[in-house]
């Protein structure tokens, strides 16, 4: 089975869900109860979509992995992450989203921090160029600096530079169109607008 990042098993969890409006009688009583499994339907927190104020993207963080390590804004985070402690970095949160995981999202920021319920831990780091349309995505693209030992990645990196700057890596072809590097110690997916080729977001987090 494909290795998959937990964003794009929620999207594919949310994808589901709507998929199956409510009346559709056993089958979907059966999609359902899937899907609450996943804890889709106990969600806290405002809809992203029905307020229209907007929102200014915050440029003022900074995520770097060195070797194997994370840094937040020059903080080093040693594995596995605590979540209290990126918090603290990062300040506070907009919205928590209570899904199979917990999505913390930070809107001017564009990011989100996922944790396993009841873990207190973070599993998976989200920065996402564009605006998205789910519940939980934050409300603003990311503009802030994210780096792989000095190499600067934005919304324009190709994919190409990627596969360049990991060479001597495996990089692993994902759900999608996204690409998985592991650096020892930490993954980082890439994921592409099939259409544009435009590099959409990039999730990071701790190997197991």
């Amino acid at each position: 089975m494909k290795r998959i990042s937990i964003l794009i098993l929620t999207l594919l969890v949310y994808a589901h869900a709507a998929v199956f409006p409510q009346g559709l009688g056993p089958i979907e009583n059966g999609c359902r109860n899937w899907v609450k499994l996943f804890g889709v339907h106990y969600q806290s927190g405002g809809s992203a979509s029905s307020d229209s104020q907007e929102i200014v993207a915050d440029a003022n963080i900074d995520f770097a992995i060195k070797g194997r390590i994370l840094y937040v804004n020059g903080n080093k985070i040693t594995s596995p992450w605590n979540l209290q402690e990126v918090i603290m970095i990062m300040g506070r949160y907009d919205r928590v989203s209570n899904l199979a995981n917990n999505i913390y999202t930070y809107d001017s920021k564009g990011v989100l921090i996922y944790e396993a319920p009841g873990s207190a831990k973070v599993s998976e780091i989200n920065v996402s160029f564009i605006v998205d349309k789910y519940d939980f995505s934050a409300r603003a693209g990311f503009a802030g600096a994210f780096s792989i030992n000095n190499f600067r990645y934005t919304g324009s990196t190709t994919i190409d530079e990627v596969k360049k700057n990991f060479a001597a890596y495996k990089i692993e072809k994902g759900f999608g169109n996204s690409y998985r590097v592991s650096l020892g110690g930490i993954y980082v997916y890439f994921n592409y607008d099939s259409a544009t080729g435009n590099l959409t977001y990039i999730s990071f987090g701790p190997e197991k």
